[in-house]
C-alpha cells in the first residue's frame, strides 16, 4: 500500500500519513478503507496496462530491484516486504544524493518508514555486494539496467545508472539510520 501510494498520489500520501497509526493498529475506519481501496485501484491501473509484462519498465517494481537481491543476500531472513522496503529507501537515497528527489519528500518518506518499524539494514549486506550484483537487475529487465525512484511523492522516474559512490552513499545512509533507530 505504501509503495503504490508513494508512486501515484501526493494527496493520498497525506491521507496515509494522517492515518498510519490507525492502519498499523488495524483500526479500519472509513479513511483507512479508502486508502486500501485507492491502493488496489492504483495497482490495478498499473498492472492492467501491462498484463503480460511486455514492457519491463514498471513503476510497481519500485524497491523490488534491490529487494530481490536483499532477500537472497540475507538468505531470506528478511520478509519480502522488509527487503522491498530497504530497496525503496536505497533508491530514494540515490535519487536524493544526485539531486533528483527533493528534501521535503525524502525526509517525509523516511519519517513515515520510521513509524513502520521495518528494518533499515541487515548485517549480511554491504555496498560492495549490492553494487557487484546489480547486473542481476539488468537480467530481470531484459538486459537494461533501471531502478524506480521518486522525484517526489507521486512522481516516479527511472535511474539508468548507479555508480559505486552512489551505492556506498545509499548503504551508508541506511546503516546510519539503522544505528539511530536502535
Amino acid at each position: 500500500m505504501i509503495k503504490i501510494i508513494a508512486l501515484k498520489d501526493l494527496d493520498t500520501w497525506g491521507l496515509l500519513k494522517k492515518n498510519i497509526d490507525k492502519f498499523l493498529s488495524k483500526d479500519f475506519d472509513l479513511e483507512v478503507v479508502e486508502l486500501i481501496d485507492k491502493s488496489i485501484a492504483y495497482m490495478t491501473e498499473e498492472l492492467s496496462t501491462n498484463l503480460y509484462e511486455n514492457n519491463l519498465y514498471r513503476i510497481v517494481d519500485y524497491g523490488h530491484e534491490f529487494g530481490h537481491l536483499i532477500e537472497i543476500m540475507t538468505e531470506f531472513q528478511l520478509s519480502h516486504g522488509e527487503a522491498v522496503g530497504i530497496g525503496m529507501r536505497l533508491s530514494n537515497h540515490i535519487a536524493y544524493k544526485n539531486g533528483h528527489m527533493n528534501l521535503t519528500d525524502y525526509t517525509d518518506f523516511n519519517e513515515l518508514f520510521k513509524k513502520l518499524d521495518l528494518p533499515y539494514w541487515h548485517d549480511s549486506l554491504s555496498f560492495q555486494n549490492l553494487f557487484a550484483k546489480r547486473d542481476s537487475i539488468s537480467r530481470h529487465k531484459g538486459g537494461d539496467f533501471s531502478i524506480v525512484a521518486l522525484h517526489k511523492i507521486g512522481d516516479p522516474y527511472y535511474i539508468e545508472t548507479i555508480s559505486m559512490e552512489d551505492m556506498k552513499y545509499a548503504c551508508n545512509a541506511m546503516q546510519t539510520m539503522a544505528h539511530e533507530h536502535d
